[in-house]
């Protein structure tokens, strides 16, 4: 017997890339450029594509790195405790700005910085998405 389409297959096509577009310009564009930034290989990690019909994936190529960027790590994070050396006496690591190597027995860890769920909750990516997809299909016609 098989599916009958409510529309037709072009433009379905269409509207999942009026979609896409309307989901970029908005709230990827606002997680990507919000990303905080130390070297940049974070912001630049992000990879957004479609998975199916009306189906998106925004993933980063960076490891776990942004999770500690969103939810904090040690004192800020989730286990509410000071990251501490586990194999050695002292935690280890290069500062920048200083160029030169650092030791401590414990640090506090980083702040959460909230930037993906303040892109979610953001009224001004919803009036962009919904400018985009309105202008994006009335090109269709």
């Amino acid at each position: 017997m098989g599916v009958k389409y409510w529309f037709d297959k072009d433009f379905i096509k269409k509207l999942n890339l009026a979609v896409y577009e309307a989901l970029d310009k908005s709230f990827v564009e606002d997680i990507v450029n919000n990303t905080p930034t130390d070297t940049g290989v974070t912001r630049n990690a992000w990879e957004f594509f479609p998975t199916g019909f009306l189906e998106y994936k925004l993933v980063n190529t960076n490891g776990p790195v942004v999770l500690y960027l969103e939810v904090g790590t040690g004192v800020y994070g989730p286990r509410k405790r000071y990251i501490t050396p586990i194999r050695k006496k002292a935690l280890r690591w290069y500062d920048r700005k200083e160029k030169r190597y650092k030791f401590a027995k414990h640090v506090k860890g980083i702040k959460p910085h909230k930037f993906i769920k303040s892109a979610l909750e953001n009224p001004n990516n919803f009036k962009r998405f919904e400018e985009v997809l309105k202008k994006r299909l009335k090109s269709y016609k």
